[in-house]
């Protein structure tokens, strides 16, 4: 019986070999753009280095995976011939604690990120900046149903606060809040300059008029 057990099993190591590499995982090594489908090459099994493998993204959105990045590696049929790379990730750098429900696109440049939460806001944390924009929240006493679009620069720097008004809201007039240790508005010859000491009009005309 032992040698039929064998026969069958030489005969089915083939197939159970092709089966084991339908779906593996690699290390990218090198990318590149050059090419409509951003192609890479993975360090996959054992130091088994595969060139020229097809990266597939999702529509509408693109990314450049650093070297080290981890992929899965699907090979069809389990045939090594025409492997495709579905998933890269470098987990080094993916933010940390996310809220339940909240999604993030990050780099692996100082930080940078964009992401959503729970409270329908988009955040946008450039490194020295950051950018924040609400839809349903209300802070610093902005009503709700109205987006807020929040600035600030780090450390100390400037505020720009815009609220939008919502269209079957309540009417309230749009609110421009601009903080800044100076404000400057310039088009042409013609600027508005707004400091602590005062206000500054420079243009080579100026046009004030009265509407009751």
């Amino acid at each position: 019986m032992a040698p039929v057990i064998r026969v069958v099993e030489r005969l089915l190591w083939p197939l159970r070999r092709r089966v084991m590499l339908m779906i593996g995982r690699a290390v990218v090594r090198l990318v590149d753009e050059a090419s409509p489908r951003q192609r890479v090459q993975v360090e996959a099994l054992s130091g088994e280095v595969l060139d020229d493998v097809e990266r597939c993204q999702e529509y509408g959105y693109s990314s450049y995976p650093p070297v080290g990045s981890e992929a899965v590696l699907l090979s069809a049929g389990g045939m090594r011939q025409h492997p495709l790379v579905v998933s890269a990730e470098a987990p080094e750098y993916r933010p940390p604690r996310l809220d339940p429900g909240s999604v993030t696109l990050y780099t692996w440049r100082d930080g940078r990120r964009a992401g959503t939460d729970d409270r329908h806001a988009i955040d946008l944390d450039g490194g020295s900046s950051a950018i924040r924009i609400e839809s349903s929240s209300s802070p610093a006493g902005v009503p709700a149903g109205q987006a807020l679009v929040f600035m600030r620069g780090r450390p100390g720097g400037a505020i720009i606060r815009l609220v939008i008004d919502d269209p079957d809201g309540d009417g309230a007039e749009t609110v421009v809040d601009l903080r800044a240790s100076r404000l400057l508005l310039r088009r042409g010859r013609s600027e508005i300059r707004v400091e602590d000491t005062g206000i500054t009009l420079r243009a080579p005309a100026i046009d004030m008029q009265q509407v009751s």
